[in-house]
């Protein structure tokens, strides 16, 4: 698994850099990344084929509209490092 979430967070931070914000990246299954550009990414992945999961249903309150849930565990690094670069496709 440390092989997919290095594969993941080397991913975002090369498509994204600082633009990104990443949490949960010490442990588990899943990150927890914050887009600024909520809207450009979730039309990226709309149109290449990217399941994006908000984190919306895990907030008592109002939770950031930029922000998902991804999960690795399961996802081969190669498919990985794809699904990352078309977020950053319009």
């Amino acid at each position: 698994v440390q092989p997919r979430r290095d594969t993941l967070l080397d991913a975002l931070l090369r498509q994204f850099g600082d633009r990104v914000s990443i949490r949960g990246d010490a442990a588990g299954l899943h990150l927890t990344v914050r887009f600024p550009r909520e809207a450009r990414v979730r039309a990226a992945a709309e149109r290449h084929g990217v399941h994006l999961a908000s984190t919306a249903l895990y907030y008592a309150g109002r939770a950031p509209r930029q922000e998902f849930l991804f999960g690795f565990a399961s996802i081969p690094e190669r498919t990985i490092r794809e699904g990352v670069r078309r977020l950053t496709l319009i």
